[in-house]
């Protein structure tokens, strides 16, 4: 999807990836990693989906813990991270 690197060359790499630490047991350290992980989750048919207000949608993976914000309305066209709190954020939390 054309919009993958601009997720993965946003703000959520610096934020999450180099200054959060949240992915270095995955060692995922650079921006081609970032994106080749984000690629994998939103193409994978395993992952779950669910669409959010705002025409933004949200791509969960249970095996990694990471949730991806496709937000068509932001710059960096969303984010990636991973919730301390897991799939509950991603169940109860996000809108």
């Amino acid at each position: 999807m054309q919009y993958i690197p601009n997720i993965a060359n946003g703000h959520a790499f610096q934020k999450h990836v180099i200054n959060g630490k949240e992915f270095e047991d995955l060692g995922i350290k650079t921006i081609d990693d970032f994106q080749r992980h984000i690629n994998n989750i939103i193409e994978n048919p395993s992952s779950i989906i669910k669409k959010l207000e705002r025409d933004r949608v949200a791509f969960w993976d249970d095996a990694s813990g990471t949730l991806i914000i496709f937000d068509p309305r932001s710059k960096d066209k969303g984010t990636a991270f991973r919730p301390k709190n897991g799939k509950s954020y991603f169940d109860n939390d996000i809108r």
